[in-house]
C-alpha cells in the first residue's frame, strides 16, 4: 500500500511502506493502515485489477468526466465511475523522491480506496515483482516504489 496524502489540491504523495511484514496471504503492496481513514488514502497494488481506480477527485492531474460506466469488484458489487483521468504519485524511495504517472485512472467515487493495476503497469514496461511478503514495482530496472503487504493486503 502505498499512502497518499494531498500535498495540494491536485497532487498526490505517497510514502513506500516500511520494510518488514508478517502476513503472506495477500497480493497488494500495502503501507501500515491503522484505520479505515488511513486505508482511504492508500494505493493497493492488485495484480487482480485490470485497471487503476482512484476514488478521491483531488488526486486527478488531468480529468475527463464520463458517466454510464461501471464495473464490479467482489466485496462491493457494481461500483459507477465518474471519470477518467491522470494521477502522479511522488514516492519515497530509499530518502529519494520519485514520480510514477498512473494515466487511464477511474474515478471512483464510492471505492473508498484507491487501486494501482499490476496489468496496466506491465503493460507501460513496469516489473511488478511480490516476493517474501513483499513488492516492488520496477520501472527502466530501477525500483520506483516498494511496500510490504500487511493486515491481509
Amino acid at each position: 500500500m502505498l499512502k497518499a496524502s494531498n500535498k495540494s489540491k491536485y497532487k498526490v504523495a505517497a510514502s513506500a511502506a516500511p520494510n518488514g511484514s508478517e502476513s503472506d496471504d495477500a497480493i497488494c503492496l500495502v503501507d501500515i493502515a491503522a484505520d479505515d481513514d488511513e486505508m482511504s488514502k492508500s494505493w493497493l497494488v492488485d495484480s487482480a485489477a485490470s485497471t487503476h481506480m482512484c476514488w478521491m477527485r483531488a488526486c486527478f492531474d488531468d480529468y475527463k468526466t464520463s458517466t454510464g460506466r461501471s464495473f464490479t469488484v467482489d466485496d462491493k458489487g457494481s461500483v459507477a465511475t465518474a471519470g477518467v483521468g491522470t494521477v502522479v504519485l511522488n514516492v519515497i524511495v530509499q530518502e529519494k523522491m520519485r514520480k510514477i504517472k498512473l494515466e487511464k485512472v477511474l474515478h471512483a467515487p464510492s471505492m473508498g480506496f484507491n487501486l494501482m493495476s499490476v496489468g496496466m503497469m506491465e503493460e507501460r514496461g513496469a516489473e511488478v515483482p511480490f516476493k517474501s511478503g513483499k513488492a516492488f514495482i520496477k520501472i527502466c530496472k530501477k525500483v520506483a516504489a516498494c511496500g510490504t503487504r500487511k493486515s491481509g493486503l
